[in-house]
C-alpha cells in the first residue's frame, strides 16, 4: 500500500521540524559514503532529488566548489525551508540553489546536470512511478552523466528484520513509507551500472549504485 502524494508532502511538512534527529545518526554515514563513491569534480552541475533538509548539499556544494553547481528539490515545503535555513547559515553556499517539485515531473532542462542524486527517495515512490523519475533523471543528464541512487534493497531472501519491516510497512505506510526495492533492477533498465556497495540500517540492506547514462 503507497500513501497519496499529498498525504507523502504533508507528513514530510510535519517531520521536517525533527527530521535530522530521527535520521541523521542512521542514514547520514551511508549518504557521505555515496557521495564519496561519486567521486564529483569541481564544476560539475549536480542535482539531488529529495534534498529533504539539506545535509547532503552542504557535501556536495563542498565537492563541487564555487565553479560548480547544486540544485536540490523535494516535495516538501518544510523540507526546501529548512535546506533553505542550514545553507542560509554560510555565504559558502551561493552556488546552491532550491526547489519545490515532483520527480516525475521534474521542472529542468534536458541534458543539463552533470551527476544527479538521490538518497533514500527512490523508495518513497509507487512501483508504477519508479521507472518514470529514471527516465527523468536519464531525461536531465549529460551524456556520460552519472547517477547515484541509495535505497533500502529487497532481497530474494529476506531476514527475519526484512520480512518484519515489509509487513509493518503494509499495515502502517503512513509512518514507513519507504518500501525495499530492487533498486539495481530498476537502475539497469536506464543506465549502466559502474559501482555498487552495500550497507544496511536497522538491520535491513541498503544498496547504493553508481550508474552512467546509457545512450539509447
Amino acid at each position: 500500500m503507497q500513501q497519496s502524494r499529498q498525504r507523502t508532502r504533508a507528513n514530510y511538512d510535519r517531520l521536517s521540524r525533527w527530521y535530522d534527529l530521527l535520521t541523521g545518526g542512521s542514514e547520514g554515514k551511508i549518504s557521505e559514503a555515496g557521495i564519496a563513491l561519486l567521486e564529483l569534480q569541481e564544476g560539475a552541475r549536480v542535482l539531488e532529488i529529495g534534498c529533504g533538509t539539506g545535509k547532503n548539499l552542504v557535501q556536495l556544494a563542498q565537492r563541487v566548489a564555487e565553479s560548480g553547481a547544486v540544485t536540490g528539490i523535494d516535495l516538501s515545503r518544510g523540507m526546501v525551508k529548512k535546506a533553505k535555513a542550514r545553507l542560509g547559515k554560510s555565504k559558502s553556499f551561493c552556488n546552491v540553489n532550491l526547489t519545490l517539485g515532483d520527480a516525475v515531473d521534474l521542472p529542468f532542462s534536458a541534458g543539463y546536470f552533470d551527476v544527479i542524486y538521490m538518497a533514500f527517495t527512490l523508495e518513497l515512490f509507487n512501483i508504477k512511478e519508479i521507472p518514470k523519475v529514471l527516465d527523468e533523471a536519464w531525461r536531465l543528464l549529460t551524456e556520460g552523466g552519472h547517477l547515484c541512487v541509495i535505497a533500502l534493497a529487497k532481497t530474494e531472501s529476506p531476514s527475519l528484520a526484512e520480512r518484519g519491516y515489509i509487513w509493518m510497512h503494509g499495515k502502517f505506510p503512513h509512518f514507513l513509507d519507504c518500501q525495499p526495492i530492487y533498486t539495481r533492477c530498476f537502475v539497469k533498465s536506464h543506465f549502466d551500472i559502474v559501482n555498487h556497495a552495500i550497507s544496511s540500517i536497522w538491520g535491513l540492506p541498503v544498496d547504493t549504485v553508481i550508474a552512467v547514462k546509457r545512450t539509447h
